[in-house]
């Protein structure tokens, strides 16, 4: 199980947050992001940035699913 916190804080003029996921163990967590291009996700490991994944073709669906994904540890790094 993944535990989201829902947010739309803007970072900048081109990037907002929308949401954060955060695993049960506290480990990994996946912060979303709506640019002007997409969506993009930060993934992190032990509160350590690890990866962004360039989701801009895709739907806010698809990046939750990435973010849910690598806190169940099914993607890796």
């Amino acid at each position: 199980m993944t535990w989201k916190i829902v947010s739309d804080k803007k970072i900048s003029e081109d990037k907002n947050l929308i949401s954060t996921m955060v695993s049960n163990d506290r480990n990994r967590s996946a912060r979303i992001f709506r640019t002007v291009r997409g969506f993009e996700i930060e993934l992190f490991e032990a509160q350590k940035r690890v990866r962004i994944v360039e989701a801009w073709d895709h739907s806010e669906s698809w990046a939750e699913d990435v973010a849910e994904n690598w806190n169940q540890g099914i993607i890796r790094v």
